[in-house]
């Protein structure tokens, strides 16, 4: 059995996957790579961007702050 659910897909593949960073910035994401580039601290999390856009949306699932219909803004 398997179910769908509906995540908000805003800035998946911009966002760090990293639970400690979750840096968010458009110069994360360069054609198909991600490299986080986070200013405060040595994050360096590097990875393809389909792949960390999945991680992104799996941990959405869960998250009750952020559902399909959340602003991209916020």
């Amino acid at each position: 059995g398997s179910g769908i659910k509906t995540v908000n897909a805003a800035y998946s593949s911009q966002t760090c996957p990293d639970p400690g960073c979750g840096y968010v910035h458009r110069d994360n994401r360069h054609g198909d790579m991600f490299h986080c580039r986070n200013p405060y601290w040595e994050c360096n999390w590097q990875g393809d961007v389909d792949h960390v856009a999945a991680m992104n949306l799996l941990n959405r699932i869960e998250d009750r702050e952020i559902n399909r219909f959340t602003p991209y803004r916020e």
